[in-house]
């Protein structure tokens, strides 16, 4: 009999190597004899959150939270599903919760910027975008981000000095 955490790992590479289908299936199977599994909850999860169904990945995901509250991977993903049912308030909680188990978490600041622009919150966008570049400088996205919320707060030559940064990073784009 193949262990969980072996089983865990086949679905894990199928899911890296796009095989969705596969990946399901094999969290499921964890899920029937863990039901509280919290790497299983959390990637099926994931499955969910890319294919859309953000509704059920929050389901999942809040699961393995209450599992496992010490992840803040578990916490950056949550946001994520939030913010695809423009739930922008319990996003940024999310991700709040996510810098608070680390701080030094470049995607949950990243993310926490999308909200906050998305939201037209400008300054704190730009201050999420700020301190993802501090931790990540190379994320070419996070400088176009920057870049375009400080237009909006009528910083053109603060944002030219992040387009060109992007430009450095992404010559060929």
């Amino acid at each position: 009999m193949i262990d969980l955490k072996d089983q865990l790992q086949e679905g894990l590479k199928a899911h890296q190597a796009g095989d969705l289908a596969t990946a399901t299936s094999t969290y499921q199977q964890i899920l029937r004899v863990d039901e509280s599994h919290a790497d299983a909850l959390h990637l099926l999860g994931v499955v969910h959150l890319q294919a859309g169904k953000h509704a059920e990945a929050i389901d999942l995901i809040e699961k393995a939270v209450e599992a496992d509250p010490s992840n803040p991977i578990y916490r950056n993903n949550l946001g994520t599903s939030y913010r695809g049912l423009s739930r922008f308030d319990r996003a940024v909680d999310s991700f709040g919760e996510a810098l608070k188990l680390n701080p030094e978490y470049a995607q949950a600041w990243y993310n926490m910027g999308c909200s906050y622009e998305a939201q037209k919150m400008w300054d704190e966008a730009a201050e999420s975008y700020r301190e993802t570049l501090k931790r990540m400088p190379e994320f070419s996205q996070a400088w176009n981000n920057l870049g375009n919320v400080l237009l909006k707060l009528e910083s053109p030559k603060d944002a030219r000095l992040c387009f060109l940064e992007l430009i450095r990073l992404q010559p060929e784009s």
